[in-house]
């Protein structure tokens, strides 16, 4: 067991690698493309185009299209084989906590979480810096502090968000572990912040540089909240426990209620068992915890697989941790209980992906480049059809002149081969938030002489409110107004020219 660290990386790398070939994400993927190559044409993030994560995140896409060209699937293979590491660092942490044959599920079930999974290449820094902050507990070795927190920096510079809860309780439990030792405490602790402090330090300064402190803040936190705010999808109930009748949207629902729930319970049983002094309360384990109770609003902020895998991450140590409990009593009931969840999560996630490769099952080209998406419309996503996505990226792209997509399209500009003609490539409900923001919008489009434009006035990703109708009534009235209708799609997308 001691030497399955390269067989773990190279069946993670596999496994990403091969799904990097199927599907296509016009709202979040497809932002990130086309953030990068407004990046590679001297933009700025927060400056040249509306973001709301740390830059690494944007530079991150744009270094593989800069050494490669433009592609899909490198940024892909590239995120793959960052993520890659990910559950050996989570290995490497469990088996210093479990037996090893228990410390491999989390690792593996980590692989199949989600037929996406590349897209959390950020994750291997936060593992990375758990597993260092691990040793530096085990070992009370002051490096170990201070690797960890450079690491934990270094991650925030990608996801500020999800790291800095982990900075947070890391931090906290560094402190009081050694409260009776003061000044031990504040050595611990300052080593550990300053190790964070240094990478976030060159954020600092590269924003002053380039003047885009305010804005950064603005975006990053404020726009942020009011944004997760605005987009929330309700935690699952009970009844989506059950895949009926069975299909992609159903599935994917029961996977993502199994899911939601074993996180609760594991935080719920953790601490019985800590209360109750029934497990040995380590340092790690209460930082897993309390990172865990941390991150429980952004679970219920918006309670989708993304956002659960993201908030979960401190189940996948718990988990094993109480699984592992279980295992060493004589409980037969409890063995039940936590083999069925571990066998549902991990099933779940092999028929998904499954269902995944089965859906993506038709090629097309798109200047150059093959994709493999679904031929026929998922109803209620924004898995547009195979000849959709085709029609409209020929329909943006065959025209010298400006063009646009809305309100969640800015896959296609990068498909197109265009820029955005405003800030934003992505008009969900609260990016734009008053009727002066939708009139600078409209503004930007009558000065970039906007040609064409590919509309969806009542679709997008699950939220309570799907149409921009609705939520931006000044930009639906304008182009109706001002464009014709020259074809509607199946899934009720508007191609528009200008009357």
């Amino acid at each position: 067991m001691k030497k399955v660290y390269l067989p773990l990386f190279l069946f993670a790398l596999t496994k990403a690698c091969l799904f990097s070939f199927y599907g296509f994400g016009l709202v979040d993927e497809g932002q990130s493309l086309h953030n990068a190559l407004k990046i590679l044409q001297g933009g700025l993030p927060y400056k040249s185009f509306f973001a709301v994560f740390p830059p690494l995140h944007y530079y991150f896409y744009a270094l593989p299209l800069w050494l490669f060209g433009e592609s899909i699937v490198i940024p892909r293979l590239f995120a793959s084989l960052i993520f890659a590491f990910s559950p050996v660092f989570l290995y490497l942490t469990l088996s210093r906590l479990v037996i090893r044959i228990i410390a491999i599920i989390p690792a593996i079930i980590l692989i199949f979480l989600n037929v996406n999974i590349d897209r959390f290449y950020f994750m291997t820094l936060i593992f990375a810096g758990i597993y260092f902050l691990t040793l530096a507990f085990e070992t009370e070795q002051m490096k170990y502090y201070f690797v960890s927190g450079i690491i934990f920096g270094v991650s925030s510079l990608f996801r500020l968000d999800i790291t800095g809860v982990f900075i947070l309780a890391s931090a906290i439990t560094i402190l009081c572990a050694n409260i009776k030792k003061p000044k031990i405490a504040i050595i611990k602790t300052l080593l550990f912040s300053i190790g964070t402090l240094a990478a976030l330090g060159s954020l600092v300064l590269w924003l002053s540089v380039n003047g885009l402190m305010t804005i950064y803040w603005k975006n990053t936190v404020i726009e942020a909240i009011v944004i997760t705010k605005k987009h929330n999808l309700p935690f699952p109930t009970i009844s989506d426990l059950i895949p009926y009748p069975l299909n992609l949207n159903k599935l994917s629902e029961a996977y993502a209620a199994i899911y939601g729930y074993s996180i609760l319970f594991s935080y719920f049983i953790t601490s019985i068992l800590l209360v109750t002094k029934r497990i040995f309360a380590s340092k790690i384990v209460v930082t897993f915890l309390l990172s865990g109770y941390l991150l429980l609003p952004y679970m219920f902020g918006r309670s989708d697989m993304g956002h659960l895998l993201k908030a979960g991450i401190p189940f996948l140590f718990l988990g094993a941790v109480i699984f592992s409990r279980v295992f060493s009593n004589k409980s037969k009931l409890w063995k039940l209980v936590t083999s069925t969840i571990v066998v549902a999560i991990f099933t779940g996630g092999i028929v998904e992906s499954i269902f995944w490769i089965k859906l993506n099952n038709f090629q097309i080209e798109i200047r150059k480049q093959k994709l493999h998406v679904n031929a026929a419309y998922v109803k209620g996503t924004t898995l547009l059809s195979a000849q959709t996505l085709q029609e409209a990226s020929s329909f943006l792209g065959n025209t010298s002149e400006a063009v646009a997509a809305l309100p969640y399209m800015a896959g296609l500009y990068y498909l197109s081969g265009k820029i955005s003609p405003t800030r934003y490539d992505n008009l969900l409900n609260g990016y734009l938030r008053n009727s002066s923001q939708e009139q600078q919008f409209i503004e930007d489009l009558e000065k970039a002489g906007v040609k064409r434009i590919v509309y969806d006035p009542e679709g997008g990703p699950a939220m309570a409110t799907k149409s921009i109708s609705i939520y931006n009534p000044q930009i639906h009235d304008y182009l109706i107004s001002e464009y014709d209708v020259v074809k509607t799609t199946p899934e009720g997308w508007l191609f528009l020219e200008r009357k």
